[in-house]
């Protein structure tokens, strides 16, 4: 399915609540990165919070704003480690999490540095 929305736009160093409820088989909301003022590579830290009683969530990429999306990383978060970096992450591409498996509903923070 194409993407609709534009994409949530992420300020360099500022935590930044993507889902407010996300749910399982549902693709959470689009979102993006600033480029790195210095040009250099920076990271992302994904964090899951809320009541998770379980969760596997895949992250997603798009390249062509929304119309495809790609599985960068399977089950990259989880109940077990809802936390986790993406070194280096890519200015200006697409992201999402896809939660394939769970339980409660979970809220996704990002914050790059």
């Amino acid at each position: 399915m194409a993407q609709i929305n534009t994409p949530y736009v992420i300020p360099n160093n500022v935590p930044f609540i993507v889902d407010a409820a996300g749910a399982t088989g549902t693709p959470g909301n689009a979102f993006t990165f600033q480029p790195d003022a210095t040009g250099g590579d920076f990271s992302v830290l994904f964090l899951a919070t809320g009541t998770i009683t379980s969760l596997s969530g895949d992250v997603e990429v798009s390249l062509d704003k929304g119309v495809t999306w790609t599985k960068l990383s399977v089950a990259f978060l989880t109940a077990a480690a809802p936390a986790k970096t993406l070194t280096p992450a890519i200015a200006n591409a697409w992201y999402r999490l896809n939660a394939t498996a769970g339980a409660g509903p979970y809220v996704l923070t990002v914050v790059s540095n």
